[in-house]
């Protein structure tokens, strides 16, 4: 994590990827047009603590994760078992609460189910291993379908 690249040390590097996926939602205070501009003022208002954060997924209850991150931030959160209104809640919260309010990523695997409570298929590797291309197609088609009402808008 010390390393350099290119006079940068890849840790900086990495808070900024993290930090420009975020700005896009950003309802930071800063109004700068220029978006590499607005990272460098972001990065520098942030504290350590709440650059850390940025790089976790935490597990636990909605109400664990308001408790521990509430005003500091954290990157992302699985939200298997939340709907889209919990969602759009959970994420008001955070920007609502939290000192420069940078807004949650929302993380859910989709490699071989798509929600809560449906269908869970083998392992994409188990899949691979039937050599038949056809089951595999017709599994993710339907795991697409599955997936669906739960895409944020």
């Amino acid at each position: 994590i010390n390393a350099e690249y290119g006079g940068e040390s890849v840790l900086e590097m990495l808070f900024k990827c993290v930090l420009l996926l975020f700005l896009f939602l950003s309802v930071a205070k800063s109004q700068s047009p220029n978006i590499e501009a607005r990272v460098e003022q972001l990065l520098q208002k942030m504290t350590l603590q709440e650059k850390v954060n940025q790089l976790l997924i935490p597990e636990g209850s909605v109400n664990d994760l308001k408790q521990k991150y509430g005003t500091t931030g954290v990157g992302s959160y699985y939200i298997f078992g939340l709907n889209i209104t919990e969602r759009n809640q959970l994420q008001k919260y955070f920007i609502d609460n939290t000192r420069l309010g940078i807004p949650l990523s929302f993380s859910q695997e989709g490699l071989h189910s798509g929600a809560a409570g449906g269908t869970i298929f083998p392992m994409p590797c188990g899949m691979a291993a039937t050599f038949n291309v056809d089951l595999v197609k017709r599994s993710h088609l339907s795991l697409i379908h599955i997936s669906e009402p739960t895409r944020l808008l």
